[in-house]
């Protein structure tokens, strides 16, 4: 299993802010085959764009007033915490993550206005990564036994 080029299509329609393309793409992703794929690439771009926003030296002050406005501001610090090392997010709801993951990545990727070579070569290092991850995973593992199966929360 690897992360196809329609989700990363999608993916980048929802970065661009082109909603409708990136809605009119979800429904094309099998989601029994792909969910875990997609959320994966989702992680990935996360985990970077964290990584790249907040540096060693970001607080966890720099963290809450960045979230501050965000739908679930709690679990978008903890997600953002857990990527630099500071912090644990087994208490979060599924759902309520994946949705804080998309909600900060999106955000950050237009606080940083990137230029559409940038953004692919961003996209594309996310997708390297949710490949390795993709690869490490034991085939047959359900979401319980797999920490980055986030199929149940689409």
């Amino acid at each position: 299993m690897a992360v196809t080029d329609q989700q990363l299509a999608a993916l980048r329609a929802r970065l661009c802010g082109d909603l409708a393309e990136h809605e009119r793409l979800l429904g094309l992703i099998d989601w029994i085959t792909g969910g875990t794929a997609y959320a994966l690439l989702i992680d990935a771009a996360f985990t970077q764009a964290v990584n790249t926003k907040f540096g060693p030296g970001s607080s966890d002050d720099d963290v809450a007033a960045y979230v501050a406005s965000a739908p679930a501001p709690r679990a978008a610090a903890d997600l953002i915490r857990n990527v630099l090392g500071r912090g644990s997010i087994e208490e979060l709801d599924p759902k309520t993550a994946f949705a804080a993951r998309q909600f900060v990545l999106s955000a950050i990727i237009a606080d940083e206005q990137l230029p559409a070579a940038e953004l692919d070569s961003f996209l594309d290092n996310a997708r390297k990564l949710a490949d390795t991850w993709l690869a490490r995973m034991r085939p047959g593992t359900g979401p319980r036994e797999n920490p980055y199966d986030m199929s149940a929360a689409c």
